[in-house]
């Protein structure tokens, strides 16, 4: 006897009455919910054979979480002869704390990149979190340390065009929060202005200069990665720079959310008060990188 097989015995044991179609769809509902929100693997193909939602080992091991998964949905439907409002809180919190457990053990695992880390970690402190709501908190975190400490530097290449001396600098990389300079190989370019995410330099280019870019260095916010790629919200290099600011301003964020699993007005405390002292620190940082490069023209006062 497989292993499906004998899932599918026992929940008909379980739940008399119900037909095997029913049983099949919140099977379904449960692999495709550990998959999805906890697991972070391929969701099962709903027209593929019951066996295939999951890989054998993958069967073996969350067993019990896809029965207790399936017999909460089951059991917690109203007017079906198998309806029992007690068995069911029972067989969901078995299934949440089966969930738990199997997120640990996910985010135990191998990592390749810093992203991935900030979500296993974020992943373990926060029992019973949907990555989705890590990231609506992650990508507001990040946002507030861009725009507080100016130290999401971007190079921005712009091309000059010939006879032309306004440039808008579209936020391809984010929105432009501040341009610390900009360089040419052979434009004077005293007395550039950036305002309103246009650069205006105060010479013409001639053919001879538009080989080669203008350079800005800049200060942006996260770039929109879109909700399936919070990867791309920073590069490589910032997302080990702002770790632990980034990790202390989610989980500020995540513990200060009401009536949820992992809400605790101490822990948002802490990291509050640790968010804000990284966001210092890396302030500090991003002023003094800027003093060490210092630019040799200016922008409008109430640009800076």
């Amino acid at each position: 006897m497989t292993i499906q097989n004998r899932l599918l015995n026992n929940l008909r044991v379980q739940l008399p009455g119900a037909v095997d179609e029913a049983i099949l769809l919140e099977v379904f509902n449960t692999v495709d919910d550990l998959c999805q929100n906890w697991l972070q693997i391929t969701p099962p193909n709903p027209t593929s054979a019951l066996d295939s939602w999951l890989s054998a080992a993958d069967w073996t091991k969350y067993y019990r979480l896809v029965m207790h998964g399936t017999l909460a949905r089951m059991q917690m439907q109203a007017g079906k002869p198998y309806a029992n409002q007690d068995l069911g809180k029972l067989n969901a919190g078995a299934y949440a704390a089966e969930l738990t457990q199997a997120r640990g053990e996910a985010a135990s695992g191998p990592v390749s990149t810093v992203f991935e880390r900030l979500m296993d970690t974020l992943r373990v402190r926060l029992p019973g979190a949907r990555d989705a709501v890590m990231h609506v908190e992650m990508f507001n975190a990040i946002d507030e340390i861009c725009r507080t400490t100016m130290a999401n530097r971007r190079a921005i290449n712009v091309a000059p065009v010939v006879g032309q001396t306004a440039y808008p600098v579209p936020p391809a990389e984010g929105e432009v929060l501040i341009v610390y300079q900009v360089t040419h190989k052979s434009l004077d370019l005293d007395g550039t202005t950036f305002d309103d995410g246009v650069l205006v330099i105060p010479v013409a280019p001639e053919p001879e200069d538009v080989g080669e870019p203008l350079i800005l260095d800049t200060a942006v916010t996260p770039s929109d990665g879109g909700a399936d790629q919070p990867s791309l919200w920073l590069g490589a290099p910032q997302w080990s720079r702002f770790y632990q600011a980034i990790l202390d301003g989610t989980l500020f964020r995540m513990h200060s959310q009401i009536a949820k699993p992992y809400t605790s007005q101490p822990n948002a405390l802490y990291h509050g008060k640790r968010f804000r002292s990284e966001m210092a620190k890396l302030t500090i940082r991003a002023g003094n990188e800027a003093e060490a490069d210092p630019q040799s023209w200016s922008f409008p006062t109430h640009t800076r």
